[in-house]
């Protein structure tokens, strides 16, 4: 199966607006659209983003086919 990698750093001013638990799904989904392939998304500084696991959890709804369930290292 075909993966890919979405790289978000808080520390990079292209992610400034990055705040909300919302900001971060919406993000994701303009990113990703309706594609079912596998991916992988890694966040530096998650905990600048407020509630960012409501995100997380939501995504990985959305797709159950292709998730088992989300992984936070």
């Amino acid at each position: 199966m075909a993966t890919d990698i979405l790289m978000i750093d808080k520390e990079s001013l292209d992610f400034q607006d990055l705040r909300t638990a919302t900001d971060l799904h919406t993000f994701v989904k303009q990113r990703r659209g309706r594609s079912r392939r596998r991916f992988y998304l890694f966040v530096d500084e998650v905990q600048e983003i407020a509630e960012w696991e409501k995100a997380i959890v939501s995504r990985s709804e959305e797709h159950t086919s292709e998730l088992q369930s989300p992984y936070v290292i």
